[in-house]
């Protein structure tokens, strides 16, 4: 009996004090409306939050970057690859170190420092005499709180990203000998396209290559060259010097040839070529203009010597 009334207190105080966190952030949420009252009290707690809070924010920041970066890049170092050191330090800071450092920060020292002061008024009565008064304790104590810290948190965590991957800059070129431009080249590099969508290239856009986009909806891909329209345009280079003619010399740049699965022509296009007879290795698209027209069909019927 014992251990079902002390489940049954410990049930009902963590169902109480969810009770009352989820009242207090209701009563908060409907008096955002009065905040233009609260101006005053609400910079002074964004001040205190922000500011003070700013000095061990951006020290504690600083050493975990440089202490990520060093052990990062000694490891880098070995495997030759210390040029995205800085992609490292900066997706690592601003995905995870930089907000959880904040957030532990401003936990551990602003937090508990409201806490202390809130209490200390409701121990001292100060919260009753202020409901006596006809004053929303909520409006006036916790509103221009809740504000400030989900103003200052953000912000500093900008701060926090920005200074974390600085120290890293100059312990990479302190001691692991990586420039100032490679390191912070690959930081904006990795900030601006992270979570851009990956497209695969291939080198050739061959039947295995648009036989993988054809299952994939939604897929988009690059081919970069294209050896079945190089060597078709060699052959008939060939044969025009065989033939006594003399060609003039030029460059051509082959076009990467784009392969889709979103729209409806990309599609149709990706259908037309697919052709699940050929090999991987056979090229779906031959064509070089003013070289080359060879269809798919004339390249699979053409025969070697002895076939």
């Amino acid at each position: 009996m014992r251990f079902v009334e002390f489940v049954g207190r410990s049930v009902r105080t963590r169902v109480n004090d969810t009770g009352f966190v989820v009242d207090l952030l209701l009563r908060t949420v409907l008096a955002v409306r009065l905040l233009p009252r609260r101006t005053r009290f609400t910079l002074d707690m964004a001040f205190n939050a922000g500011v003070r809070a700013l000095p061990v924010t951006m020290v504690v920041a600083a050493f975990a970057g440089a202490i990520l970066a060093m052990q990062t890049g000694i490891e880098l170092r070995r495997l030759g690859d210390t040029g995205v050191l800085g992609t490292i330090t900066a997706l690592s800071m601003c995905r995870e170190m930089g907000p959880f450092i904040t957030g532990v920060i401003l936990a551990a020292t602003v937090g508990s420092s409201m806490a202390a002061e809130i209490g200390t008024m409701k121990v001292s009565d100060e919260v009753t005499a202020l409901e006596v008064m006809s004053v929303d304790p909520v409006n006036y104590l916790v509103l221009p709180r809740v504000i400030a810290l989900a103003v200052m948190c953000p912000l500093l965590t900008v701060l926090s990203d920005l200074v974390g991957t600085f120290g890293g800059s100059i312990v990479a070129m302190q001691n692991l000998g990586v420039s100032q431009t490679l390191f912070w080249n690959s930081v904006v590099d990795a900030l601006t396209e992270s979570g851009a969508t990956l497209v695969p290239v291939v080198g050739a856009d061959n039947a295995g290559f648009v036989g993988q986009l054809s299952s994939v909806k939604g897929l988009k891909g690059a081919a970069v060259t294209n050896p079945g329209s190089i060597g078709g345009a060699g052959v008939t280079l060939a044969l025009k010097i065989l033939g006594g003619e003399k060609p003039a010399q030029q460059t051509t740049l082959v076009k990467p040839e784009l392969w889709e699965n979103v729209s409806d022509a990309g599609k149709a296009k990706l259908a037309k070529a697919a052709d699940p007879s050929l090999s991987p290795e056979w090229p779906v698209s031959i064509s070089i203009p003013d070289w080359t027209t060879y269809s798919k069909e004339q390249i699979v019927a053409c025969k070697g010597p002895g076939e």
